[in-house]
């Protein structure tokens, strides 16, 4: 909605340099019902009604009739406010696009520069982490062959008494189990 002070800027344009505005007469000041603002510009010199001014938000356009010096007739300057307003709003608008283009530029500049930077120490951790475990798993191996030689070794030699005394430990277990011969633990009183 229009406010008082950009009219009153607007009015101040239309008359010139050369006027001052004293007072305002506003006979239907913000008329909400219709969206629009009447303003009559009184001149200081002669406080003839120099300048009349409607405002109408709807259609976004400003008609205003000036006096001419002579005081007789009315001059209409048309929607010369409108155009100025539709340009510097485009112009706006276009400040605005730009800055957006730029802003999400810079965005899409930052988000690269901070994927290239944590690749790189994905990188730098990767190369440190195989080389900690190279140097960490080469005594693993040594360790794991020396383990795998020694547990042949034992399964050899437990192969070998095996194939000498298997003969004798069997015949051992199946004299044990066929041969029984109860005892009484000392713990307990036998009986006389």
């Amino acid at each position: 909605m229009a406010t008082l002070s950009s009219a009153v800027v607007i009015a101040s344009h239309a008359l010139g340099p050369d006027h001052r505005l004293t007072s305002l007469q506003t006979p239907a000041c913000f008329m909400a019902w219709t969206g629009a603002l009447h303003l009559t510009i009184v001149h200081t010199d002669t406080q003839d009604v120099c300048l009349k001014l409607c405002w109408d938000t709807d259609t976004a356009g400003c008609e205003f009739t000036k006096r001419d010096k002579a005081g007789s007739s009315w001059e209409s300057k048309g929607r010369i406010v409108s155009k100025t307003k539709i340009l510097a709003e485009r112009d706006a608008q276009q400040i605005v696009q730009k800055a957006r283009e730029y802003r999400t530029k810079r965005v899409k500049d930052a988000r690269s520069e901070a994927q290239k930077e944590i690749d790189e120490y994905r990188k730098q951790k990767e190369e440190e982490f195989k080389k900690f475990e190279k140097e960490h798993s080469s005594g693993n191996k040594k360790a794991e062959q020396d383990a795998e030689k020694d547990t042949e070794e034992k399964l050899k030699e437990t192969k070998e008494v095996g194939k000498k005394s298997g003969k004798k430990v069997i015949d051992d277990l199946l004299n044990a189990v066929s041969d029984v011969r109860p005892v009484v633990p000392n713990r307990v009183e036998q009986p006389t």
